[in-house]
């Protein structure tokens, strides 16, 4: 038995259709991955705002979330992140210009 021809616009079609699926099922895997990003963004800057760049003023559960979710376990990190997002300026240490 022979099988009928398949025209080649068909084939095109069906690769367009499969193409489109795939790429819309992958959309709200992205999304959702936007909106963690944006959820820890917002909760580092509100930390940030309450504290006013204080890492003292944070409670444990707080600094424990700064380092662990947010740095990736670096405490300095952690630290320099709320300082710079308080909007607070960087104190000049006392010495000779260049650190030396």
């Amino acid at each position: 038995m022979k099988l009928p021809a398949i025209p080649p616009t068909s084939l095109v079609a069906v690769a367009l259709l499969l193409s489109g699926l795939c790429l819309g099922g992958c959309q709200p895997r992205a999304e959702s991955g936007d909106a963690a990003a944006e959820k820890m963004a917002s909760d580092v800057n509100g930390l940030a705002a309450k504290s006013g760049g204080d890492w003292n003023k944070l409670s444990a559960q707080e600094k424990e979330y700064m380092v662990k979710e947010v740095s990736h376990g670096n405490e300095e990190s952690a630290k320099k992140l709320l300082h710079a997002l308080s909007g607070q300026k960087h104190e000049a240490r006392p010495g000779p210009p260049g650190g030396q």
